[in-house]
């Protein structure tokens, strides 16, 4: 009777939330706000009308935080992928920066120490930073802060993670959450990566 007791508790201990999704949003159609938006992000890189999820987040100003990973592509501080792999990014993630940069890929940031040799071959990956760049794309559902502290919005973005595939992220932290069963809904495209990794 006492385990039976201890199991209910934990099931009601388990919450039920719903994402709404947000319709994906390209970099040309980005404008700020100061609405401070807080949830989960997820953004990534529209290719042959494709969305590949790149990175899942969590913020209390989503758009705030959007701008900055942009801002990171520009100067230096992330990756830069080949403009003809970046859609298949993930078959090179975890591989070193090829000699003949021909592919995979071409740059990785090693801040601040490595920033001269970002600027000294800043022609050379310009237009592989701008293909990032315009083909940068985002979608985002907020969360009520109110109901949901900071250490469960952690626990979202782990079971987000986990739901795209960290396989299939540049993200390099996951994790394992049981404390919640999320729903997706809205934007079309993300709800379908989303549950392509549950099938």
């Amino acid at each position: 009777m006492a385990t039976n007791k201890k199991l209910k508790f934990k099931v009601d201990l388990v919450k039920n939330i719903t994402l709404d999704w947000t319709g994906l949003t390209r970099i040309s159609d980005l404008t700020y706000h100061d609405r401070n938006e807080s949830g989960v992000y997820v953004w990534g890189f529209t290719v042959d009308n494709v969305f590949i999820p790149y990175y899942v987040g969590i913020a209390d100003n989503i758009i705030f935080r959007i701008h900055k990973h942009i801002n990171s592509i520009i100067s230096g501080r992330y990756t830069i992928f080949h403009r003809n792999s970046l859609a298949i990014f993930k078959d090179f993630k975890d591989q070193a920066v090829q000699a003949d940069k021909t592919k995979g890929k071409i740059y990785i940031p090693d801040w601040p120490y490595g920033f001269k040799n970002f600027l000294d071959n800043g022609n050379e990956l310009q237009s592989h930073i701008d293909f990032m760049v315009d083909t940068f794309t985002f979608s985002y559902a907020v969360v009520d802060r109110e109901r949901v502290s900071g250490q469960e919005l952690k626990d979202i973005e782990k079971i987000c993670i986990n739901q795209i595939g960290k396989e299939n992220l540049a993200n390099t932290r996951a994790g394992h959450s049981d404390k919640f069963i999320i729903n997706h809904i809205g934007n079309l495209t993300m709800t379908e990566k989303i549950k392509a990794t549950n099938r």
